[in-house]
């Protein structure tokens, strides 16, 4: 078995991980331990249990030097900040979040809403829809929307597409892996989930509430399965059956950590790393029509992303009234009211709110990573970030070894 530290402290990790699960699951109806590859038997803690051995954890990894200290240190300190929450002590949120997500949180950048509104208006005018941007935005995701009882059904081609890109690009899925179910759902905060069900499978699930349109599902479905969660999910439990996980890594948790960054970053990149928004790559297996619209599809993502992260901000930080923030997401047409809505209940959700930034951060925090890393190098970022546990310090420090020079894929967000 593979580990970071000495014996009976991954054992130790995986308690307290599991015990928070159980608490949130209980309290909050929101299970947070989603893979646990060791299998693991949990027991039930207390929170002042949780706290008390996550700072045990701390004492014994302090000291460990190496990729795997900054790994275990950034993560025990994590679950120590999210046990204090636990505890009910009151910790201001973007205290939180610098320990839990390794981020700085701030406002979007007033620069960012400029240029990303720039280039989603300009290829939604590339492609015929007029007027401002907001209402480019609505009428084309209204002309290529995908009614809610087709969802399932269209997704079974892309989902066989995006697999075999990624066995070809990315990595190469365990013999056996693959999506046993894709259902629709309503009344649920989010777009769409990726539950991993063990032995290499996994089944997907999509909020039919909010609209759907092919560019926008293309990327939220590479978000979910290849190359996404269900990669991540079953090409790890291969990793720990060969024992190339480590024990201290092999698990995955909702609950606040830095590895949520790098977990949700990455599926937000999927598309990208197929190259189905990227001119530079060949892709037979997609259209060039298909190509434009996906382009044009990431861009409105980014865009609405933007909304949604300030919105967060806005609530936590400013504490500014629920129906500003709302009539904040909706003032230029860009969000639905639904997709409004839900952003703000899952951005405000007692647990999954010390989550919510992985999505923004980590999306470029990733991007910036994988864009930093010349074309004959790709093949190696990959396998670092798909074949090994990472907080936002570790793959920052790995991918400036890779490519030889100091990066910073936050800076300018």
């Amino acid at each position: 078995m593979m580990r970071y530290a000495p014996e009976g402290v991954g054992e130790q990790i995986l308690q307290i991980v599991g015990a928070i699960s159980l608490i949130t699951e209980r309290d909050y109806d929101d299970r947070t331990m989603l893979a646990n590859y060791s299998h693991q038997e949990i027991r039930e803690m207390k929170p002042e249990e949780i706290l008390t051995s996550a700072i045990d954890v701390k004492r014994q990894v302090m000291d460990i030097k190496g990729r795997e200290g900054v790994y275990l240190n950034g993560m025990v300190d994590a679950f120590a900040m999210f046990a204090r929450v636990l505890c009910g002590e009151k910790i201001p949120y973007r205290e939180a979040i610098r320990v839990m997500q390794q981020v700085e949180l701030r406002p979007v950048p007033a620069k960012k809403f400029e240029e990303l509104t720039e280039a989603a208006d300009r290829r939604l005018t590339d492609l015929g829809c007029k007027g401002k941007v907001g209402e480019k935005v609505r009428a084309w995701l209204t002309q290529t929307e995908i009614p809610g009882e087709k969802v399932s059904a269209f997704s079974e081609s892309l989902i066989a597409k995006a697999k075999a890109k990624t066995e070809k690009l990315v990595v190469k899925m365990a013999p056996g892996d693959g999506i046993d179910r894709v259902k629709t759902v309503r009344g649920v905060f989010w777009s769409g989930n990726s539950a991993y069900l063990g032995n290499f499978r996994g089944q997907l699930t999509f909020n039919i509430d909010r609209g759907w349109s092919v560019p926008t599902f293309a990327n939220i479905l590479c978000h979910e399965a290849y190359p996404g969660h269900q990669a991540f999910y079953s090409h790890w439990d291969d990793l720990y059956l060969q024992g190339k996980l480590p024990l201290e890594g092999a698990f995955y948790s909702t609950a606040g950590n830095p590895a949520n960054p790098m977990f949700e970053g990455s599926p937000e990149c999927g598309l990208h790393f197929l190259g189905w928004d990227d001119v530079r790559v060949d892709t037979p297996e997609i259209t060039p029509e298909e190509k434009e619209i996906y382009m044009a599809g990431r861009d409105v993502l980014d865009l609405m992303r933007l909304y949604q992260m300030q919105a967060c901000w806005m609530r936590h930080v400013e504490e500014a009234p629920e129906a500003d923030v709302i009539d904040y997401m909706l003032r230029d047409g860009i969000m639905t009211k639904v997709e409004a809505s839900n952003t703000l209940r899952f951005a405000t959700h007692p647990v999954q709110m010390y989550y919510y930034p992985a999505y923004y951060y980590g999306h470029w925090l990733v991007y910036g990573c994988y864009e930093a890393v010349p074309a004959d190098r790709k093949e190696a970022f990959f396998r670092l970030l798909y074949d090994r546990p990472h907080t936002n310090e570790t793959l920052i420090a790995e991918t400036e070894e890779l490519v030889g020079r100091k990066l910073d894929p936050l800076a300018e967000w």
